[in-house]
């Protein structure tokens, strides 16, 4: 069975990103296991951006045209953009918990800041050195043919609408080497939040890359084509060998874009 951690995107949290995710569950079974993670900040009001809070007053108004009492929602994030200490508590948070597995996860699936985070976790996971470097604190490292507790590098990596994570001259460093763990960048043409360029920066510096993309904006392309594409490539012995997956077509069902119109 394929262990996949979920990352969700900014101003997102564990449930909300698994429900998203759950047309990728069904067509995985009971192959894998999906572990979905709480970002380490709660956002207060003024560190929700206004596109956000757009989303949320329609929820509000719908709620109370029902007759529904308003959802209580905590919004979280990994980090907080132009805060690079926000960055450095999340490496000691991310570490701490992978470190904790006493199952190893395969793999990560992000979206957005959290596919800009599962990267910088791939990343240091195959660069471990940098976890103190960048956390200014001593932490136990995985060594091939170890079998202490640090987490290993992990087999593959899925980044939908991801970037590369700056604000830090370590993670520029980090970043630099590469990253040799096989990624799945998955790209809206349409993608105003995260636009292709931005997106590219990311691929540029993972040397195992497939890259698909879709004509959708800043969102998980959903629909039963995106689902076995995704199942497939999780469920690949030799994540290199992705080309043995055929691509999932660029158009993307009209319902995904009111489903899982995604947060930063």
């Amino acid at each position: 069975m394929k262990r996949v951690l979920l990352l969700h995107g900014y101003g997102g949290n564990a449930t909300i990103f698994s429900k998203k995710i759950d047309f990728i569950r069904q067509q995985c079974g009971n192959d894998c296991e999906f572990v979905a993670l709480d970002g380490p900040i709660s956002l207060k009001s003024s560190e929700i951006p206004p596109y956000l809070l757009a989303k949320i007053a329609v929820g509000a108004r719908l709620n109370q045209f029902a007759g529904r009492p308003p959802l209580q929602i905590d919004y979280r994030a990994w980090w907080l953009r132009g805060n690079p200490e926000t960055i450095i508590e999340y490496v000691k948070f991310i570490i701490t918990f992978m470190n904790r597995q006493s199952v190893p996860f395969d793999g990560v699936l992000g979206f957005s800041n959290g596919a800009a985070a599962a990267a910088l976790l791939t990343a240091l996971l195959e660069h471990p050195e940098f976890i103190s470097i960048i956390t200014r604190e001593q932490f136990a490292i995985w060594a091939p043919g170890s079998s202490d507790a640090p987490h290993p590098p992990l087999k593959f990596c899925i980044a939908v609408a991801g970037f590369r994570p700056r604000s830090l001259r370590s993670l520029d460093t980090l970043f630099e080497r590469g990253v040799n763990t096989p990624t799945l960048h998955i790209i809206g043409e349409a993608d105003q939040l995260v636009p292709v360029n931005l997106a590219e920066t990311l691929v540029q510096v993972c040397h195992n890359s497939r890259v698909e993309k879709h004509n959708g904006g800043h969102i998980i392309p959903a629909g039963m084509y995106w689902g076995q594409f995704i199942a497939r490539y999780i469920s690949l012995q030799d994540h290199k060998q992705s080309a043995a997956v055929p691509s999932p077509g660029s158009s993307v069902p009209a319902p995904a874009f009111r489903a899982f119109r995604g947060s930063l």
